[in-house]
């Protein structure tokens, strides 16, 4: 999964891009971004992401990303403009595990962010392996399937492993 995120990353982010990191976790995905796009906003809903985000981007110099502590369904009180959206739903790795994305949250988030008139991108990866992971991942591909022109809907997964990780793109 890491190697298809990264591929379509490096060859769709543009210098001039604003893309959104919508579930900061350990910053990994805000700190590629950073390298790719001139601005990254990265929103995680925990104080722990964000404090362990700002040292590994600190480590590195990185002055082109803004964290903040709210959830991803508020990004438009942040924002005005967005080229691309990266989620890694499920929850913060070495964290609260009970604390996860939710489907119904993340379903409207993504809606709002179809709205988007700049926006060209949506990458999602799913986490199956968790009950809440289960039913989002469901409730957006159920969802995503019903979208029409000007959308290009994909998944990239492994066939043969059981609730394996995926990832959705949605192109505009």
């Amino acid at each position: 999964m890491l190697f298809f995120v990264d591929y379509y990353l490096n060859t769709h982010v543009k210098k001039d891009d604003h893309v959104l990191d919508l579930t900061l976790g350990n910053g990994y995905d805000t700190l590629k971004l950073s390298t790719l796009a001139s601005v990254v906003t990265a929103f995680d809903i925990q104080e722990k992401a964000i404090s362990i985000s700002k040292e590994r981007l600190d480590e590195h110099n990185i002055k082109n990303v803004r964290l903040v502590c709210d959830s991803h369904e508020n990004y438009q009180n942040y924002v005005n403009h967005v080229d691309g959206a990266v989620f890694n739903l499920g929850y913060l790795p070495s964290g609260d595990k009970t604390i996860t994305t939710k489907a119904t949250i993340t379903l409207e988030t993504i809606k709002r962010l179809l709205e988007e008139p700049d926006l060209r991108f949506i990458l999602v990866t799913c986490y199956q392996g968790h009950e809440e992971g289960k039913k989002e991942s469901l409730l957006l591909l159920s969802y995503l399937k019903t979208l029409e022109k000007p959308f290009q809907v994909s998944t990239y997964q492994m066939l043969n492993k059981t609730d394996a990780p995926f990832v959705l793109l949605i192109e505009k």
